[in-house]
């Protein structure tokens, strides 16, 4: 998408912008099956499920709220249902903590 072609000025033609900041992390996060010492995991519940956008939410028991994208390895996101349970890898990058791998608990 060429958003200097956009039709008005902020506009990303008709595209929502939660979607363009996906296509970024998707760009910047290289995926990896690889196991990882660094990887912590918490054990967590479905909160939001929004597949059109490719997204899920958590909250885990003290009470942060984590978010995973299509590109972030374990279930799809159109498997998701609210209130399951989940245990999801966190991996420090730069600072903060993001959801690496996620897997759906029994």
């Amino acid at each position: 998408m060429d958003l200097a072609k956009s039709p008005r000025p902020g506009s990303l033609g008709g595209h929502d912008k939660a979607l363009v900041r996906i296509r970024v992390l998707e760009v910047h996060m290289p995926r990896t099956d690889s196991p990882d010492p660094e990887l912590r995991p918490t054990d967590a519940a479905v909160t939001e499920v929004l597949p059109k956008f490719g997204l899920a939410f958590f909250t885990d028991g003290k009470s942060r709220t984590w978010g995973a994208t299509r590109c972030t390895l374990g279930p799809a996101i159109d498997d998701l249902t609210e209130g399951q349970r989940v245990r999801l890898y966190l991996i420090d990058r730069d600072g903060f903590s993001i959801v690496h791998r996620c897997e759906v608990l029994p």
